[in-house]
């Protein structure tokens, strides 16, 4: 029970923090070309787009529904159904239209690609620097002991 009110809460955050930011992102574009309007539609709009991508976030990175799998999987495993996700709501936005060509899904695969390697560094150097922290306190409780090594 307290996993799936967990769960709720993260969806809450997740969708009120995404949200927000889609907003001032829309305002700060409108704002620059002069567009004094935001239709109501494209505020719901934005609105399921936030909610599918926290809901899909929040399947994958929380312990409630899938268990025991990797960081690296749920990475890889968000970011090809976020993409998918992503390139759906896009086209019903109107930021895509008719198939495009190579080189502009080269660069929208390219920009994911890119995102993916920043989370794997940035969970790579993350992972080292707990490591070390754990090591440190273990070095140190051993130290305590007497300096007995297990």
């Amino acid at each position: 029970m307290k996993n799936l009110k967990t769960f709720f809460i993260w969806i809450r955050n997740g969708v009120a923090f995404c949200f927000t930011w889609l907003m001032v992102v829309i305002l700060l574009r409108n704002t620059y070309l002069r567009i004094e309007n935001i239709p109501t539609t494209g505020i719901f709009k934005l609105l399921i787009f936030a909610c599918g991508g926290v809901i899909l976030f929040t399947v994958l990175f929380s312990e409630t529904l899938i268990k025991g799998i990797s960081f690296t999987a749920k990475l890889t495993g968000f970011m090809v159904l976020f993409s998918m996700y992503e390139t759906v709501i896009f086209y019903w936005l109107g930021i895509f239209s008719g198939k495009g060509n190579v080189m502009q899904w080269m660069l929208f695969l390219g920009i994911i690609l890119v995102m993916y390697g920043i989370s794997m560094v940035g969970y790579e150097l993350y992972s080292r620097k707990k490591a070390k922290e754990y090591d440190n306190a273990l070095y140190a409780y051993q130290e305590k002991r007497g300096g007995k090594s297990w």
